[in-house]
């Protein structure tokens, strides 16, 4: 059972950690760009600080998931080994 909810978490985890560095503002045209920069807009001057904050938190419960799958299912405590 567990290992099916930290599967689950682990795969929203990584979803929006793509969607939040796509919105990133980067050098070059990027996916903010694509909606007319409605990133500045949308989330005020500070949007670059707080995606990088956010980025930085989902990394690390994106690494402290994928160790943890990887301790569960070595055990055989999950229902995803045979």
């Amino acid at each position: 059972m567990i290992t099916v909810v930290l599967a689950v978490v682990h795969v929203v985890v990584a979803l929006v950690l793509i969607v939040v560095i796509l919105l990133q503002s980067g050098k070059a045209g990027d996916l903010s760009t694509a909606f007319g920069g409605a990133t500045e807009t949308l989330f005020g001057t500070r949007a670059g600080t707080f995606f990088s904050k956010l980025t930085t938190i989902l990394a690390i419960v994106f690494m402290i998931t994928s160790l943890t799958l990887a301790i569960v299912t070595a055990k055989g405590l999950g229902p995803l080994t045979r």
